[in-house]
């Protein structure tokens, strides 16, 4: 796969972990050495992990489930938006609202909530009608759900960038049945992530990197699923030109 060479991975800064005295016990299969007061993560065992993951995802879109991004770390939202929107897939990228996961059918009325009230709001626009207390209740509404607004049932898999610093996040989702997959520094406990990917995810290019072979990933299964289903056949696919 093109899009995992030994050069990317250098370039993206992946193997670079957090400083020696902050590091997992649980990660030490996926350690290379330390330098300068930093761990380095094995390439190797990192590129299988992404290959893993890769597959997995590339799988699961071609089979029609859908993926959820998260991510409401400063500097990070943005990519994760973008990463939502560009695979077709779900993402949060602002606050989370408790129970997501555990109260999903109280959730779900909310979210079809919130659509409706776009609709409403977008149709005000076009004729004389009153909806400002319907539009207070719509911009509330949009840092919760703008990320989410189609999702009618709990997705297959999310990609969580950060669980420890969506640690509340990842406690509810590691109690249900979605697959989980994350980018696991070296301080990171590496449980309950079903999909790991070992390497820095605090450096852009690092992330910038994973995101883009996730969306490739989910891509290319709707484009396989596509043509499975008799559908309008699709030119080839180009790596470098996602994300």
């Amino acid at each position: 796969m093109s899009l995992i060479t030994l050069e990317k991975l250098i370039k993206s800064k992946l193997y670079i972990g957090k400083y020696t005295h902050k590091w997992n016990s649980k990660n030490i299969h996926y350690i290379r050495s330390y330098i300068q007061g930093y761990i380095i993560f094995d390439l190797v065992y990192t590129s299988i992990l992404i290959t893993n993951t890769y597959m997995y995802f590339f799988k699961a879109s071609k089979r029609g489930h859908k993926f959820l991004f998260i991510s409401t770390k400063p500097g990070t939202k943005d990519l994760i938006k973008k990463a939502g929107i560009i695979s077709g897939s779900f993402y949060i990228n602002e606050k989370w609202i408790n129970g997501f996961i555990s109260n999903w059918d109280i959730i779900k009325h909310q979210i079809n909530l919130f659509r409706w009230v776009n609709n409403l709001v977008k149709i005000s626009e076009n004729i004389d009608i009153d909806l400002n207390l319907l539009k207070n209740k719509y911009n509330k509404s949009l840092t919760y759900f703008q990320g989410v607004h189609g999702l009618n049932k709990l997705p297959k898999i999310v990609f969580i960038l950060d669980i420890d610093f969506d640690n509340k996040i990842f406690k509810e989702l590691s109690k249900s049945n979605i697959i989980l997959s994350s980018l696991i520094n070296s301080d990171i406990n590496i449980k309950y992530i079903h999909l790991p990917i070992p390497g820095n995810n605090s450096n852009i290019k690092s992330i910038y990197f994973i995101l883009k072979i996730l969306i490739s990933a989910i891509i290319k299964g709707k484009i396989i699923k596509n043509e499975i289903n008799g559908n309008r056949a699709h030119e080839p696919f180009n790596d470098s030109a996602v994300f």
